[in-house]
């Protein structure tokens, strides 16, 4: 590859991933030249990164500001078996009480986030991996940050709750391999999710076509993630319009492989004042992405519900004070 095509296509990556110029160059210096300028995940990596976005997808962002980063996520750097991962500081507490699985401290048995999940802490980084594994996740953060946005975290989101990954460090606590080993369809290793991985790590590792200027919250679910072929629905307010997003989603060379659904499944209206979604399905393997645009007013406006702005100020509140207290 030429060094004027590498530049242009570094500057094209960068709308998928978020990278600075220079960290989307020097990644594609370590690529192989014939591959996509998005590698795809293997198989584990992407099993991990799935699970992990879909705990993402479920953050309750209200007490967030209009024109946050998507779950929080500045920017990507996609590998075969690795995916570098920045949050952005703010959100860092929020995404670690998400993803770092806890039990409730009862006799339910219940895990909540990626079960088996822990972080191995370096010097300017931590990986996320599930020991005995493969798979790992390395998010750029010193780990004074890393224990103080848990503390934080933690104690803003969850009472009553057990820490499994605290308690057990480096290996599997016995109430999370129980819980695994009761819910198979969900979490077992090698099942249909797990081979139908691929498509979810791949809307992660372009995560940032959905950014725009304005995007106020977001949500990603999965539908029917337990059958031969599933939905994923991927929702927000304002931020990047459907003709932006779908088009970079179906860009041959830094796209998903994915068609409209038409005709009698398709809505798009995309007007200033209406809700819209339109419906991409993957040609290899039927998989479908249901993109769903609001366009709500953002929470910030004079307008907004004024109990929901008490709310969301109390949290705010909250939240500043125990940063403040932790030093964070």
């Amino acid at each position: 590859m030429s060094h004027s095509r590498r530049q242009t296509v570094a500057r094209q990556r960068m709308l998928y991933t978020g990278e600075t110029f220079n960290q989307a160059r020097h990644a594609l210096e370590r690529l192989d030249a014939a591959g996509p300028p998005i590698p795809e995940a293997s198989p584990d990596q992407a099993a991990l990164e799935a699970a992990l976005f879909q705990e993402l997808g479920q953050i309750d962002n209200s007490a967030w500001h209009t024109g946050d980063p998507a779950f929080g996520i500045t920017s990507i750097t996609p590998q075969r078996d690795e995916l570098v991962m920045r949050i952005a500081k703010p959100f860092l507490p929020d995404v670690i009480a998400h993803i770092m699985p806890t039990c409730a401290d009862d006799d339910s048995g219940q895990i909540y986030g990626v079960p088996g999940l822990r972080a191995r802490k370096k010097n300017d980084h931590t990986v996320l991996y599930r020991p005995g594994m493969p798979g790992r996740i390395r998010i750029p953060v010193r780990p004074a940050d890393w224990d103080k946005a848990a503390i934080i975290g933690f104690t803003f989101w969850w009472e009553n709750t057990q820490a499994p990954w605290l308690t057990f460090p480096a290996e599997w606590h016995p109430a999370e391999r129980a819980f695994v080993e009761a819910n198979p369809e969900r979490w077992a290793f090698g099942n249909v999710l797990y081979h139908n991985s691929g498509f979810i790590s791949g809307v992660l590792r372009r995560v940032r076509t959905l950014h725009g200027p304005h995007i106020d919250y977001w949500k990603m679910w999965v539908n029917g993630a337990i059958c031969d072929t599933y939905g994923i629905q991927l929702l927000w307010a304002n931020g990047g319009e459907h003709v932006t997003v779908v088009d970079r989603l179906r860009e041959l060379a830094f796209g998903l492989n994915l068609d409209i659904k038409l005709p009698s499944e398709q809505l798009c209206r995309c007007g200033p004042d209406q809700h819209c979604y339109i419906k991409l399905i993957q040609r290899d393997t039927g998989n479908t992405l249901c993109l769903r645009r609001s366009t709500e007013k953002p929470r910030d406006e004079e307008d907004q519900d004024p109990l929901g702005r008490r709310w969301t100020e109390r949290n705010r509140q909250r939240r500043e004070q125990l940063c403040a207290a932790y030093g964070y």
